[in-house]
């Protein structure tokens, strides 16, 4: 981690995640039990990959995907998550609905 609490599954949530490279190392990272959470302070990785989603909607399905794939990890769906996911919902309908599709736990 580094000062602000930031892990490497923060960076991914940042990175190009349409690259096949980028998916190898996030499942490298969960099958070594890094902490989808590592801080009870702070935007976690999920905050990050909803922000990014809101931000550049263009990498909407890779964005998407990357939730999922936090959740399934253990990452957990806080309020915080939900407002994101309302803020993208006001943002850009279709891409809300396709994110409570495949991330059902983000309806608000």
């Amino acid at each position: 981690m580094d000062a602000q609490g930031r892990n490497a599954f923060h960076v991914l949530a940042e990175a190009d995640l349409d690259k096949e490279g980028t998916w190898r190392f996030a499942e490298h990272l969960a099958s070594r039990s890094v902490s989808i959470k590592p801080t009870a302070f702070g935007l976690d990785p999920l905050d990050t990959t909803l922000t990014e989603l809101l931000e550049l909607p263009q990498w909407r399905t890779a964005n998407i995907r990357f939730a999922r794939f936090l959740i399934d990890d253990g990452a957990p769906v806080e309020r915080s998550h939900r407002q994101l996911a309302a803020m993208i919902s006001t943002a850009d309908a279709s891409t809300y609905r396709r994110l409570v599709s495949v991330v059902p736990e983000l309806a608000s």
